[in-house]
């Protein structure tokens, strides 16, 4: 794998195109993407411990950020509760 590099770094150079420019490019565009999934990463590690921890399950009677509900679905990211007039949150 390292000879594979060496030489396409070599051959980059050869055309004349720096290869430090796209390192640059590519280091900036993993930051990009890394940080817009930092949201999503910590969603999926927190429903995967409520998930673990069975801190509530289906048909609870919870209540969230002044919502109170009964749990109807419980997902990585997501957890559905319905009001008793039948309204999903």
């Amino acid at each position: 794998m390292g000879v594979a590099n060496f030489a396409i770094i070599w051959g980059l150079n050869i055309i004349g195109i720096s290869p430090g420019t796209i390192f640059a490019g590519v280091s900036i565009i993993t930051m990009v993407i890394s940080f817009s999934a930092e949201s999503l990463i910590a969603d999926v590690v927190t429903g995967v411990f409520l998930l673990f921890d069975n801190i509530y399950n289906v048909d609870d009677i919870i209540e969230i950020g002044g919502y109170r509900g009964t749990v109807v679905k419980i997902g990585i990211r997501t957890t559905s509760i319905k009001d008793t007039g039948g309204i999903y949150k």
